[in-house]
C-alpha cells in the first residue's frame, strides 16, 4: 500500500488491523464454505472451483464504497440476503461454523430495527452513520 497515511503511526496500524481483518474474514468465511461442501459431500477443491470464476474480492470497492456512504438502497435486499444466507447454514448441516452464525444474528437485529427491505449492506447502518 503506498500513499501518506499521517504523521503518526496510528494511521499505518489502523490500516494494518483493517487490512489483517479482511484475511481474517476471508478465512472463516471460506472455512464456511468448506463446512457446507463436507456435508454435501464434497471437498474444499471442490468448493474452490466456484473461485476461478467467481471473483468476491472484487465486491470490496463496490459494496465497501456504498456502505461507507450509507446508501443501503437495495440492490440485494436484507430480507432475501436472510434467507440464502439460512440455506446456507443448514447446507452444512452439524458441520462446525465460523461466521455464518454471526452474520445471520446480524442480520436479524436489522431486520428486526426495519431495515428488511434496505441492502445486505445496511447490517452496519449502525456503524457507519
Amino acid at each position: 500500500m503506498s500513499g501518506h497515511v499521517g504523521e503518526e503511526g496510528d494511521g499505518a496500524a489502523a490500516y494494518k488491523i483493517f487490512g489483517n481483518s479482511m484475511m481474517f474474514v476471508i478465512a472463516a468465511g471460506l472455512s464456511d464454505v468448506f463446512a457446507m461442501a463436507k456435508n454435501l459431500g464434497m471437498t474444499p477443491a471442490d468448493a474452490m472451483q466456484v473461485f476461478a470464476k467467481f471473483q468476491p474480492g472484487n465486491v470490496i470497492k463496490a459494496r465497501g464504497e456504498k456502505m461507507a456512504r450509507g446508501d443501503f438502497q437495495a440492490t440485494f435486499e436484507l430480507t432475501m440476503a436472510r434467507k440464502d444466507l439460512q440455506l446456507m447454514i443448514e447446507a452444512a448441516g452439524a458441520q462446525p461454523m465460523v461466521v455464518f452464525p454471526a452474520i445471520a444474528d446480524r442480520m436479524d437485529h436489522a431486520i428486526a430495527e426495519g431495515r428488511g427491505k434496505q441492502d445486505l449492506g445496511a447490517i452496519a447502518a449502525a456503524v457507519v452513520r
